[in-house]
């Protein structure tokens, strides 16, 4: 007999596997973007510096950093949410906000991680400390627009492997012109 706080348990055992490699994959991509946060909080941000942004030469690419990591995380964290907290096989638009919001993450995230290599490049090529951090932002912001692709690509998949199946069209008689028509 099931217990009724058992129940979730029970409910987590149904999703299909590739469910479990997008939760897998949201939760990776929480982990990239809150450790890229991290690394440019911690490692990247020096007020001892003419810029503060230890990322670039001029500009803050660590508020733009910061941004869109914090996107990341809330739209990751809401795929999470709609996988784990709502039945994902019986909900089919919860599919297209899956693939729309991880097409919106990789964009986003590739235009982050573009910006933070030009310009942390131009960082490093200045003599700028923090090369090693820098190249460890690079990492983990590239991970974490790979991560949103694949979560795209994924549910692309689910929603392919289970979409309708066509009717197989057998041999059926099908009525003559001759016969429904009334005679002289």
């Amino acid at each position: 007999m099931r217990t009724p706080d058992m129940s979730w348990r029970a409910d987590l055992r149904k999703l299909p596997r590739l469910c479990w490699i997008v939760v897998g994959l949201a939760l990776l991509n929480v982990i990239c973007s809150s450790a890229l946060s991290g690394v440019v909080a911690v490692h990247l941000v020096d007020s001892g510096y003419s810029p503060s942004c230890l990322l670039n030469l001029d500009g803050d690419v660590c508020t733009f950093t910061y941004v869109t990591t914090m996107i990341s995380l809330f739209v990751a964290l809401g795929i999470l949410g709609g996988f784990l907290l709502v039945d994902y096989t019986l909900i089919k638009p919860l599919h297209d906000v899956v693939v729309g919001s991880s097409l919106f993450l990789a964009f986003w995230q590739f235009v982050m991680s573009l910006t933070i290599q030009l310009r942390g490049n131009q960082a490093t090529d200045a003599g700028f400390p923090g090369t090693s951090a820098r190249n460890a932002a690079y990492a983990m912001a590239w991970m974490s627009m790979s991560c949103s692709l694949l979560m795209a690509c994924v549910t692309m998949w689910i929603m392919w492997k289970n979409r309708p199946k066509k009717k197989k069209k057998g041999k059926t008689a099908v009525p003559s012109a001759t016969a429904s028509t009334s005679g002289t």
